[in-house]
């Protein structure tokens, strides 16, 4: 058994090998090897984070059929065949009819094809089979494009557009470090941003060990004040291109810049044709400094920092030193790195800097700056992080966790839209006697425990918790993500609900001396779905009849004696009906159109389900002009079920039909208290 695996970046093979047996897929893994571990293909150099250490296995099952084994415990595998993914802990049989290909990231995918078909494919291989490029199981290069030649502008936006990190190679002139002090630096600046990206603390730990790694006096974290291009800038958001920050600028010393008058919070440019003339007021948020200082400070530069604005890249900068060789006085070496959002916007500046004992020292030197660019990146990490988290704790009141990541990700599916939604509302049942049986602080933790039981049913089936309106909760499905089956999901929401209430029940019992309960109404159709808050605060919700049907829905269930009741445009798609009880066609307060109405049970019950079958049959009986089969099937009905107040009221209108001898029965019910 042989199977030949082959690496791809576009068309060109980066590297191939030939199993017998089986093969592990991900990244380098630098870690030592382990005994009797499988042997490996790496994808992707070690750096390469997003891509799992370990991902997937290829099993050679025989000469022309394979089976890839998922072991991760996040990531998909995605084949190219249509609609095959293979999710983590998965596992997928394949046959080699035709070469398999695996989507790995960006231009990269693994071809895996037999033997035969690999050699034929290479027609001037050796019977041994094609040769490998590479050997699959040492440290795999950087298979990351790099740009050729001269770094331009263009090159860095669109390498760092993939997200991919891109770096020229450097000068050398400048660095003073050997290649396994470059290693150890990186790594200890790579452990810096995975730790800042799980601590609240990461300001201040990118800055402090930035002006360590980087032997620097003063390392500060100034940020723009600049409201009007905030504003100007906002409606833009979604299409400013990120601009890399890889490419370094030095500042020219003889252009005027290091003389410049820097004493201010605003600097204007001199130079035109390279910058516009602006005026940048910054405020610190963040400071280290060494140890020992003495004397004042070395005033910040302006000038560098309104730079680092403009051209949004890292500048390296040096003053108070003349132009004079044998001028050996201290000067000044500034690093400025702009902090760049998501939206490709300078968010803030990481400026640092060394006076003392400059003479003597290296100059600030590209190595350098591409680690200060790093914990910029940290800082910038941390600064989304902390912004999705706020993010997500303002849509986790409204939405279930799932959607409140989907819209943290995509908030553009908050803008307000029609759409075909279903909406429940459920209401704690005298509430009012309750609240004055038990006072106020038991009344509180009372419906905090009830409303909080009640919403993780919603939660559960990925609904929306629009509103709490005292003792009742509202909330929709269908919206802002699109479900084809919002009316089951809100359907499956009450059953749940009406189970919960029984364990309410049980709990709060000896307190309350009664029994909770709940009415539960379901309506489902066209509304509008959006800010229905205002400009001072945000409230997602919904509008329209839908929304008005089903709240007087909730309302008719006391009027009707039962726990839930359904529209029948909610229950338009349901197969199995044996919860539901169709009860009337109803017309309620405030909408003149009627509707036909369930009710909905959470248990099936022999004597319910009797009690179904009669009501329904009495109901078609009625509504076909035979009020004596309703009244014939009602009496013995409501002996057995004598608190079944749809049933008596059935049957006092068929009696009335008989009483009055009309042949036009009453086929709509009136419901005339909200």
């Amino acid at each position: 058994m042989a199977i030949h695996v082959q690496l791809l970046c576009d068309q060109a093979i980066v590297r191939e090998t030939t199993i017998d047996n089986l093969i592990e897929i991900g990244r380098d893994d630098l870690s030592h090897s382990v005994p009797d571990a499988p042997p490996r293909m790496s994808i992707a150099s070690v750096e390469y984070t997003t891509i799992p250490r370990r991902w997937f296995m290829i099993h050679a099952v025989d000469d022309d059929q394979i089976r890839i084994d998922n072991i991760h415990v996040k990531r998909e595998v995605k084949i190219s065949l249509p609609d095959c993914r293979i999710p983590p802990g998965g596992s997928k049989s394949l046959a080699l009819t035709y070469p398999v290909e695996v989507f790995l990231f960006e231009n990269y995918r693994l071809r895996i094809l037999t033997k035969a078909e690999a050699q034929r494919e290479r027609p001037e291989s050796s019977a041994a089979g094609p040769a490998n490029l590479g050997d699959a199981n040492q440290p795999l290069a950087p298979v990351f494009p790099r740009p050729p030649g001269d770094w331009d502008a263009e090159t860095s936006s669109r390498e760092q557009s993939t997200g991919v990190l891109v770096m020229r190679p450097l000068a050398g002139e400048h660095d003073h470090f050997s290649p396994i002090e470059v290693v150890h630096l990186f790594r200890k600046a790579v452990r810096v941003v995975t730790e800042a990206a799980a601590s609240g603390a990461y300001l201040d730990l990118a800055i402090r060990t930035a002006r360590e790694l980087v032997r620097l006096d003063r390392v500060v974290l100034l940020v723009p004040q600049k409201p009007e291009d905030w504003h100007s800038n906002a409606g833009q958001a979604k299409t400013v291109e990120v601009f890399s920050s890889m490419s370094l600028h030095f500042s020219d010393v003889q252009s005027g810049l290091a003389a410049a008058a820097d004493g201010g919070s605003a600097f204007q440019f001199e130079d035109s044709a390279v910058l516009s003339k602006s005026k940048v007021d910054w405020s610190p948020r963040g400071e280290d400094l060494a140890q020992g200082l003495a004397g004042p400070l070395p005033a910040i530069r302006y000038s560098v920092l309104n730079r680092v604005w403009e051209l949004k890249t890292t500048q390296i900068h040096v003053s108070g030193r003349s132009s004079a060789q044998t001028d050996t006085r201290a000067c000044q070496h500034i690093l400025a790195t702009p902090v760049i959002d998501r939206h490709g916007r300078v968010a803030a500046v990481l400026y640092g800097d060394r006076w003392t004992n400059t003479e003597h020292e290296q100059p600030i030197s590209e190595l350098d700056g591409l680690l200060f660019e790093v914990f910029a990146a940290a800082v910038s990490g941390g600064m989304a992080r902390q912004s999705a988290e706020r993010s997500q704790a303002n849509l986790s009141e409204f939405f279930s966790p799932r959607v409140a990541t989907m819209l943290s990700k995509r908030p553009e599916m908050l803008v307000g839209r029609d759409a075909e939604v279903s909406v429940l509302f459920c209401d704690v049942r005298g509430f009012s006697g309750i609240s004055e049986r038990c006072g106020a602080e038991r009344t509180i933790a009372l419906i905090n425990d009830v409303l909080s039981d009640l919403s993780q049913c919603v939660v559960d089936e990925d609904g929306v918790l629009v509103d709490y309106v005292g003792d009742e909760l509202f909330a929709m499905w269908g919206a802002p993500e699109p479900q084809f089956d919002h009316a089951a999901r809100a359907i499956r929401a009450a059953r749940q609900m009406l189970v919960t209430i029984q364990r309410l029940r049980d709990r709060w019992r000896d307190e309350l001396q009664l029994d909770l309960d709940v009415g539960i109404g379901i309506n489902s159709g066209p509304a509008r779905v959006g800010n229905v808050g205002s400009r001072l605060k945000f409230k997602y919700g919904v509008l329209g009849n839908t929304v008005n049907l089903g709240s007087r829905l909730q309302g008719a269930c006391k009027q009707l004696g039962v726990r839930c009741v359904v529209s029948s445009l909610s229950v338009m798609g349901m197969a199995d009906r044996r919860h539901l009880r169709r009860l009337a066609r109803l017309r309620v307060v405030g909408i003149s159109q009627p509707v036909e109405v369930y009710e909905f049970v959470a248990e099936l019950e022999p004597k319910w389900e009797q009690l179904r079958d009669e009501y329904e049959a009495a109901l078609k009986d009625y509504e076909s002009g035979r009020p004596g089969e309703t009244v014939r099937r009602l009496g013995p009905l409501l002996q057995q079920n004598p608190g079944d107040r749809v049933s008596a009221r059935l049957l006092g209108m068929a009696a009335r039909q008989l009483t009055e001898r009309t042949d036009v029965p009453q086929d709509v019910w009136e419901l005339d208290v909200k």
